[in-house]
């Protein structure tokens, strides 16, 4: 099942998600990256990065990680991102192999980050 068909089947509307793509290792717990969404120019000094997105801006591409629609979906799950469990959104694990370029900004103050993907840490 494609990460489309699991947020088009099951995810209500208006459902904040966060998207996490699964590293295998063999002998050591599975480790796990966070999607980022757009960047922010703010002020011209730094960049904001959405760690979250709603269920139908994915599904409309409206945001980075949309280019992940058509990769294996592998389960939902709590993720513990910077020392607490963020209630207010369901994390999304996926598999990176159908990785698309879907996403196209429209915003002037929005750049473009190739699919950017950050380690984070979700044991902290």
């Amino acid at each position: 099942m494609t990460l489309r068909e699991f947020v088009t089947k099951f995810v209500e509307r208006n459902t904040c998600c966060r998207l996490w793509i699964r590293k295998e290792q063999k002998g050591k717990l599975n480790d796990h990256q966070l999607v980022f969404g757009s960047e922010y120019l703010i002020d011209d000094i730094w960049k904001y990065k959405y760690k979250c997105f709603m269920e139908w801006e994915l599904l409309t591409l409206a945001v980075p990680q949309s280019n992940y629609l058509d990769c294996t979906f592998i389960s939902i799950t709590a993720m513990n991102v910077d020392g607490f469990v963020n209630g207010d959104s369901i994390d999304l694990i996926i598999k990176d192999d159908n990785v698309k370029d879907y996403y196209q900004p429209k915003k002037e103050n929005i750049v473009k980050s190739n699919n950017i993907v950050e380690q984070e840490c979700c044991y902290s």
